[in-house]
């Protein structure tokens, strides 16, 4: 469905994506591991049109998509949930939600999937009118996937969906993310979780200073010596 290949992404000066190659294929959950600056959400950034590739190809369903813009990219079925959440604080949250459906017309399904999005987290709908900005930290994140999930995706990028989070939340969370998975959505993760990542993933990839440094099975990786040793803290 997704295929990356010698991805090349600079911040001025700096090469912060070196060539990366990687593929997911549909119906699979792809992780991204790596410590902070790595160039996982630098590769999340691009795919969906928001850094712009100086280098390599990225391709979706087969189709050239490379620095095609974000709004354009919607509509070909990515989702993005980013990383900090980024949601509308002035705005309540179901006007939050209906933004993710901007660009449709069916007003049937979109009112299926706001329904939808509300049975996934009931407390969007307790505090449907209630604005963004004073929502807690882990309802904002449920509000960041809600308003991806009402653009309809056929393809799911979550950028740190457990980041700062409790406990409890992450799990819920994580819940939802895994019902998507079985339910046949294709996701690309980049979670600081590692055990939660491969444990989800059906393939993942390790990025290290901007480079591909190990790749696999997600149950493999989660054996390695190396990938155990530095992400999974054993």
């Amino acid at each position: 469905m997704l295929a990356i290949q010698d991805l090349q992404v600079y911040y001025g000066k700096v090469h912060a994506v070196k060539g990366v190659s990687l593929t997911v294929q549909e119906g699979e959950v792809v992780s991204l591991l790596g410590s902070n600056g790595a160039g996982k959400s630098s590769i999340l950034k691009t795919i969906c049109g928001l850094t712009k590739a100086v280098g390599g190809s990225i391709s979706f369903r087969g189709k050239p998509i490379t620095n095609t813009k974000p709004y354009r990219l919607v509509k070909e079925g990515i989702g993005y949930v980013p990383e900090g959440r980024k949601i509308y604080p002035l705005l309540t949250v179901k006007e939050n939600l209906l933004t993710g459906a901007y660009h449709r017309n069916d007003r049937a399904g979109i009112s299926a999937d706001l329904e939808q999005v509300y049975e996934y987290f009931p407390i969007l709908q307790t505090k449907r009118d209630v604005l963004a900005g004073n929502l807690s930290g882990g309802q904002q994140q449920m509000l960041a996937v809600g308003r991806a999930l009402l653009t309809r995706p056929n393809f799911l990028i979550l950028d740190e969906p457990s980041m700062g989070l409790a406990p409890s939340v992450v799990a819920q969370i994580f819940a939802i993310i895994k019902t998507l998975r079985d339910q046949g959505m294709t996701i690309l993760l980049v979670e600081q979780n590692a055990y939660h990542a491969l444990t989800l993933a059906n393939r993942a990839y390790v990025l290290e200073t901007g480079k591909i440094a190990l790749e696999g099975n997600a149950e493999d990786l989660k054996n390695n010596h190396q990938v155990r040793e530095i992400y999974l803290g054993m």
